[in-house]
Protein backbone atom coordinates (compact mmCIF):
# COMPACT_ATOMS: atom_id res chain seq x y z
CA UNK A 1 0.00 0.00 0.00
CA UNK A 2 1.13 3.38 -0.39
CA UNK A 3 1.85 5.27 2.44
CA UNK A 4 -1.50 7.26 4.01
CA UNK A 5 -3.73 4.94 1.81
CA UNK A 6 -6.87 3.12 2.51
CA UNK A 7 -7.65 -0.30 1.26
CA UNK A 8 -11.10 -1.94 1.10
CA UNK A 9 -11.28 -6.06 1.36
CA UNK A 10 -14.05 -8.15 1.63
CA UNK A 11 -12.29 -11.06 3.00
CA UNK A 12 -8.89 -11.28 3.57
CA UNK A 13 -7.18 -14.92 3.80
CA UNK A 14 -3.21 -15.23 3.36
CA UNK A 15 -2.77 -19.10 3.19
CA UNK A 16 1.44 -18.68 2.58
CA UNK A 17 3.91 -15.82 2.37
CA UNK A 18 4.51 -12.67 3.83
CA UNK A 19 2.34 -9.88 4.27
CA UNK A 20 4.19 -6.37 4.16
CA UNK A 21 2.35 -2.60 4.26
CA UNK A 22 4.33 0.26 3.38
CA UNK A 23 4.00 2.90 6.19
CA UNK A 24 2.44 6.05 6.38
CA UNK A 25 3.86 8.88 8.27
CA UNK A 26 2.65 11.44 11.08
CA UNK A 27 -0.98 10.74 11.97
CA UNK A 28 -1.85 9.32 8.86
CA UNK A 29 -1.09 5.72 8.90
CA UNK A 30 -2.09 3.10 6.43
CA UNK A 31 -5.67 1.55 6.72
CA UNK A 32 -7.01 -1.56 5.91
CA UNK A 33 -10.73 -2.07 6.40
CA UNK A 34 -12.12 -5.81 6.27
CA UNK A 35 -15.58 -6.26 5.72
CA UNK A 36 -15.60 -9.68 6.29
CA UNK A 37 -13.54 -12.94 8.22
CA UNK A 38 -9.58 -12.65 8.42
CA UNK A 39 -7.67 -15.82 8.52
CA UNK A 40 -3.88 -16.17 8.46
CA UNK A 41 -1.81 -19.32 8.85
CA UNK A 42 0.50 -19.80 11.40
CA UNK A 43 3.40 -19.69 9.49
CA UNK A 44 2.25 -15.98 8.11
CA UNK A 45 4.69 -13.14 8.53
CA UNK A 46 2.88 -10.22 9.53
CA UNK A 47 5.43 -7.40 8.39
CA UNK A 48 4.40 -3.83 8.94
CA UNK A 49 5.27 -0.85 11.42
CA UNK A 50 2.92 -0.88 14.10
CA UNK A 51 2.61 3.13 14.75
CA UNK A 52 2.03 3.35 11.10
CA UNK A 53 -0.70 0.83 10.32
CA UNK A 54 -4.88 0.83 11.24
CA UNK A 55 -6.67 -2.71 10.99
CA UNK A 56 -10.85 -1.64 11.01
CA UNK A 57 -12.83 -4.41 11.03
CA UNK A 58 -15.99 -2.99 9.63
CA UNK A 59 -19.10 -4.54 8.55
CA UNK A 60 -23.03 -3.53 7.78
CA UNK A 61 -24.06 -7.32 7.52
CA UNK A 62 -25.79 -9.35 10.31
CA UNK A 63 -23.62 -12.11 9.83
CA UNK A 64 -21.17 -13.26 12.00
CA UNK A 65 -17.08 -12.26 10.99
CA UNK A 66 -14.54 -14.68 12.22
CA UNK A 67 -10.83 -13.77 13.26
CA UNK A 68 -8.07 -16.43 12.76
CA UNK A 69 -5.00 -15.06 13.04
CA UNK A 70 -3.56 -18.83 14.43
CA UNK A 71 -0.41 -16.83 16.98
CA UNK A 72 0.51 -14.55 14.31
CA UNK A 73 0.96 -11.05 16.13
CA UNK A 74 -0.61 -8.28 14.27
CA UNK A 75 1.82 -5.16 14.49
CA UNK A 76 -0.62 -2.64 14.18
CA UNK A 77 -1.56 0.75 15.91
CA UNK A 78 -4.97 -0.14 16.31
CA UNK A 79 -7.57 -2.73 15.72
CA UNK A 80 -11.07 -1.13 15.50
CA UNK A 81 -13.85 -3.53 15.87
CA UNK A 82 -17.15 -1.55 14.33
CA UNK A 83 -19.88 -4.10 13.17
CA UNK A 84 -23.25 -2.08 13.01
CA UNK A 85 -25.34 -5.62 13.05
CA UNK A 86 -24.02 -9.14 13.63
CA UNK A 87 -20.14 -9.36 15.29
CA UNK A 88 -17.06 -11.19 15.50
CA UNK A 89 -16.06 -14.48 16.52
CA UNK A 90 -12.30 -15.84 17.10
CA UNK A 91 -10.94 -18.55 15.87
CA UNK A 92 -7.73 -18.57 17.55
CA UNK A 93 -5.96 -16.58 20.18
CA UNK A 94 -5.63 -12.44 18.73
CA UNK A 95 -2.24 -10.58 19.66
CA UNK A 96 -2.29 -7.09 18.66
CA UNK A 97 1.01 -5.04 19.39
CA UNK A 98 -1.00 -1.73 20.15
CA UNK A 99 -4.53 -0.98 20.74
CA UNK A 100 -7.94 -2.70 20.87
CA UNK A 101 -11.45 -0.62 20.09
CA UNK A 102 -14.50 -2.43 20.29
CA UNK A 103 -17.14 0.52 19.23
CA UNK A 104 -20.33 -0.98 18.05
CA UNK A 105 -21.89 -4.88 17.38
CA UNK A 106 -20.48 -7.95 19.43
CA UNK A 107 -17.23 -9.54 20.10
CA UNK A 108 -16.88 -12.99 20.81
CA UNK A 109 -13.42 -14.11 21.85
CA UNK A 110 -14.91 -17.89 21.60
CA UNK A 111 -12.94 -19.11 24.67
CA UNK A 112 -9.50 -17.77 23.16
CA UNK A 113 -7.46 -15.21 25.05
CA UNK A 114 -6.76 -11.85 23.72
CA UNK A 115 -3.49 -10.03 24.07
CA UNK A 116 -2.55 -6.21 23.48
CA UNK A 117 1.40 -5.58 24.07
CA UNK A 118 3.87 -2.55 24.25
CA UNK A 119 1.50 -0.65 27.24
CA UNK A 120 -1.37 -0.27 25.55
CA UNK A 121 -5.24 -0.57 25.72
CA UNK A 122 -8.13 -1.93 25.43
CA UNK A 123 -11.19 0.39 24.68
CA UNK A 124 -14.94 -1.45 25.28
CA UNK A 125 -16.90 2.13 23.53
CA UNK A 126 -20.17 0.49 22.30
CA UNK A 127 -21.36 -2.90 21.65
CA UNK A 128 -20.79 -6.50 23.70
CA UNK A 129 -17.99 -7.82 25.07
CA UNK A 130 -18.70 -11.92 25.12
CA UNK A 131 -15.23 -13.15 26.82
CA UNK A 132 -16.35 -16.92 28.34
CA UNK A 133 -13.61 -18.44 29.35
CA UNK A 134 -10.74 -16.47 28.00
CA UNK A 135 -7.90 -14.41 29.08
CA UNK A 136 -8.04 -10.77 28.47
CA UNK A 137 -4.63 -9.04 28.32
CA UNK A 138 -3.30 -5.25 28.58
CA UNK A 139 -2.14 -1.95 29.62
CA UNK A 140 -5.05 -0.21 30.60
CA UNK A 141 -8.64 -1.39 29.60
CA UNK A 142 -11.70 1.25 29.78
CA UNK A 143 -15.33 0.51 29.54
CA UNK A 144 -17.85 3.41 27.60
CA UNK A 145 -21.35 4.46 28.32
CA UNK A 146 -23.47 1.57 26.25
CA UNK A 147 -21.22 -0.89 26.28
CA UNK A 148 -21.69 -4.73 27.79
CA UNK A 149 -19.33 -6.98 28.87
CA UNK A 150 -20.36 -10.18 29.36
CA UNK A 151 -17.45 -11.96 31.40
CA UNK A 152 -18.36 -15.13 31.90
CA UNK A 153 -15.42 -17.27 33.99
CA UNK A 154 -12.70 -14.76 32.04
CA UNK A 155 -9.88 -13.01 33.58
CA UNK A 156 -8.77 -9.34 32.70
CA UNK A 157 -5.25 -8.89 33.38
CA UNK A 158 -4.14 -5.60 33.77
CA UNK A 159 -0.02 -4.97 33.59
CA UNK A 160 0.05 -1.34 33.82
CA UNK A 161 2.26 -0.43 37.31
CA UNK A 162 1.00 3.11 37.44
CA UNK A 163 -1.46 3.45 40.30
CA UNK A 164 -5.05 3.35 39.91
CA UNK A 165 -6.65 6.86 39.68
Amino acid sequence: FPSHDTRNCANLTVSTGTVTFLTGSGSSPVTLNVAGSFTLTATTTWNTTASQFALNFTSTTASTKTITTNGVTLSIQTATFNHASGGITLGSALTVTEQFTLTNGTFVTNNFNVTTTSNNVANINGGTLTLGSSTFTCTNFTKGVGSTISAGTSTIVLTSTAPLS
